[in-house]
Protein backbone atom coordinates (compact mmCIF):
# COMPACT_ATOMS: atom_id res chain seq x y z
CA UNK A 1 0.00 0.00 0.00
CA UNK A 2 1.04 3.52 -0.78
CA UNK A 3 0.12 6.82 -0.86
CA UNK A 4 -0.81 8.01 -4.91
CA UNK A 5 1.23 10.45 -6.44
CA UNK A 6 -1.95 12.45 -7.14
CA UNK A 7 -2.49 12.74 -3.76
CA UNK A 8 -1.26 15.72 -1.73
CA UNK A 9 -2.45 16.85 2.20
CA UNK A 10 -2.64 19.44 4.21
CA UNK A 11 -3.77 20.77 7.97
CA UNK A 12 -5.85 23.46 8.17
CA UNK A 13 -8.01 24.61 11.42
CA UNK A 14 -6.92 21.08 13.71
CA UNK A 15 -8.17 19.29 10.03
CA UNK A 16 -6.53 17.13 7.92
CA UNK A 17 -7.39 17.55 4.37
CA UNK A 18 -6.13 14.91 1.83
CA UNK A 19 -6.81 15.82 -1.91
CA UNK A 20 -6.36 13.91 -5.34
CA UNK A 21 -5.23 16.22 -7.53
CA UNK A 22 -6.24 13.82 -10.13
CA UNK A 23 -9.84 13.41 -9.38
CA UNK A 24 -10.30 16.44 -6.90
CA UNK A 25 -11.95 14.17 -4.54
CA UNK A 26 -11.13 15.16 -1.28
CA UNK A 27 -11.20 13.80 2.02
CA UNK A 28 -11.46 15.39 5.90
CA UNK A 29 -9.86 13.18 8.57
CA UNK A 30 -11.23 12.72 12.04
CA UNK A 31 -8.55 11.83 15.01
CA UNK A 32 -8.28 8.39 14.39
CA UNK A 33 -8.42 8.76 10.36
CA UNK A 34 -5.33 10.94 11.42
CA UNK A 35 -3.42 8.27 13.28
CA UNK A 36 -4.30 5.57 10.19
CA UNK A 37 -2.73 8.17 8.01
CA UNK A 38 0.63 9.10 9.99
CA UNK A 39 1.16 5.22 9.73
CA UNK A 40 0.57 4.94 6.26
CA UNK A 41 3.01 7.68 5.83
CA UNK A 42 5.63 5.58 7.97
CA UNK A 43 5.17 2.29 5.24
CA UNK A 44 2.95 0.61 7.78
CA UNK A 45 0.93 -2.02 6.44
CA UNK A 46 -2.51 -2.88 7.24
CA UNK A 47 -1.47 -5.84 9.41
CA UNK A 48 0.75 -3.65 11.10
CA UNK A 49 -1.36 -0.99 11.52
CA UNK A 50 -3.87 -2.99 12.70
CA UNK A 51 -1.17 -4.23 15.33
CA UNK A 52 -0.10 -0.85 16.39
CA UNK A 53 -3.78 0.15 17.36
CA UNK A 54 -4.30 -2.84 19.43
CA UNK A 55 -1.00 -2.96 21.41
CA UNK A 56 -2.27 0.80 22.00
CA UNK A 57 -5.99 0.30 23.31
CA UNK A 58 -5.91 -3.58 24.51
CA UNK A 59 -6.51 -6.75 22.47
CA UNK A 60 -10.82 -6.92 23.65
CA UNK A 61 -11.09 -4.13 21.11
CA UNK A 62 -9.17 -5.96 18.20
CA UNK A 63 -12.47 -7.04 15.90
CA UNK A 64 -13.53 -3.21 16.24
CA UNK A 65 -10.17 -2.04 15.65
CA UNK A 66 -9.47 -4.35 12.56
CA UNK A 67 -13.01 -3.65 10.98
CA UNK A 68 -12.18 -0.05 11.25
CA UNK A 69 -9.23 -0.13 10.29
CA UNK A 70 -10.23 -2.05 7.21
CA UNK A 71 -13.23 0.33 6.21
CA UNK A 72 -11.01 3.54 6.89
CA UNK A 73 -8.54 1.90 4.26
CA UNK A 74 -11.64 0.89 1.64
CA UNK A 75 -12.46 4.24 1.80
CA UNK A 76 -9.17 5.79 0.71
CA UNK A 77 -8.52 2.98 -1.98
CA UNK A 78 -12.22 3.92 -3.38
CA UNK A 79 -11.07 7.42 -3.36
CA UNK A 80 -7.54 6.64 -4.95
CA UNK A 81 -5.52 8.02 -2.09
CA UNK A 82 -3.61 4.82 -1.76
CA UNK A 83 -2.94 2.05 -4.22
CA UNK A 84 -1.08 -1.22 -4.12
Amino acid sequence: MRISSFVTWTKRDGELLLMNTNSQKCLILDEIGKMIWKKIQGGLTKEEIVKDFISEFGTEEAEVIEDDVANFLRVLYENDIIEE
